[in-house]
């Protein structure tokens, strides 16, 4: 198998919409709910507590694996996420050290040839789009939920994905005529500070709203430059037939396994010459020589032409400048 299929979903906390996600979805490897139902499971007793102890938690089921992220006694967790226990392609670190709080997940997935992160991540805005304004305790729920995503700083060399749901309207991404949250820039500027790149479609709602409200777009996926240069996250596609009866859509992301061949071969090209400190001011002479300068153009083909003699010239002092690279020979390698 060479691709993980991930899916985020809103389940808004419905026990029967979760089981019915999980019992529907035959070849999605990584589930990754906001707001999943979340409750009492069972009950711990002991001789020093014979009548027990609420033990809480989320939907579970024999196919899957359920990561929870850090969380408190008595907070409700906001996101789990769950794994196909049958998708043997790669394994699965829950980095509750790294970022793990009740409104974020943070997992490694590891492959035989690359590592990447997925944030699974709720924004618990604890408000409506009726503009009514929130009593005190929803208003501090908000902003330490704003907080846990505005801290949060993306490793530049790891390959991310940062999905879930914001809970922010913003001209960027919203549709037309939707009034922008009053924390939207923070959450623009922290997206614009760690490199991310949205991959969704500005405009496209991924909740519907009802008689009373628009439809919006608040369910989003970022990426990092890493996963760019890589390009192994694709198929962003945006699914209001997955949740079955939300009002939010799925967002299915396909993560294309990078190929150990591939990686060999792009690696091992090397120059037929090695490049010589000694060598410098003998390869500026050269260059400078024959230089040719070009016209002012703006024409894309002229521009393309000159690039290419350019590099060709580059090239040619390079190889008769040089030492010429040995081959190599395992049987002198020691």
């Amino acid at each position: 198998m060479d691709l993980v299929k991930i899916l985020w979903v809103n389940a808004c906390r419905s026990n029967a919409r979760l089981h019915a996600i999980l019992n529907s979805n035959k070849h999605t490897d990584l589930i990754l709910v906001q707001e999943p139902w979340f409750d009492k499971i069972g009950t711990v007793r002991s001789d020093f507590d014979p009548e027990g102890t609420d033990t809480v938690g989320t939907v579970a089921n024999p196919l899957w694996d359920v990561l929870y992220p850090k969380y408190n006694p008595g907070k409700r967790c906001k996101v789990v996420a769950y794994r196909r226990i049958s998708s043997t392609s790669f394994t699965v670190t829950n980095q509750l050290d790294l970022a793990s709080n009740y409104h974020m997940l943070t997992m490694d997935i590891h492959t035989n040839t690359e590592t990447f992160r997925i944030y699974n991540i709720y924004h618990d805005t604890h408000t409506t789009d009726t503009g009514n304004e929130p009593d005190r305790a929803s208003w501090e729920t908000r902003n330490r939920s704003l907080n846990y995503i505005t801290n949060l700083e993306i490793d530049l060399l790891v390959s991310t994905v940062i999905g879930g749901d914001f809970n922010t309207h913003a001209r960027a991404w919203s549709p037309p005529d939707i009034r922008q949250s009053t924390w939207a820039i923070d959450v623009e500027e922290w997206a614009i500070t760690q490199g991310l790149d949205l991959l969704n479609t500005p405009g496209v709602p991924t909740r519907r709203g009802d008689r009373r409200q628009w439809d919006t777009t608040i369910d989003l996926i970022w990426v990092n430059k890493a996963a760019i240069l890589d390009d192994t996250f694709q198929d962003l596609e945006i699914d209001f037939t997955a949740l079955i009866g939300s009002d939010h859509a799925g967002l299915w992301l396909t993560h294309h396994l990078l190929q150990a061949s591939n990686q060999a071969s792009n690696q091992d090209w090397l120059p037929p010459y090695t490049i010589q400190d000694a060598a410098k001011d003998k390869w500026i002479n050269k260059f400078k020589l024959d230089a040719h300068i070009p016209a002012p153009t703006t024409d894309p083909a002229e521009i393309e032409a000159e690039s290419t003699c350019l590099s060709s010239y580059i090239e040619d002092i390079s190889v008769t400048t040089f030492e010429q690279r040995k081959e190599y020979s395992p049987r002198g390698a020691r």
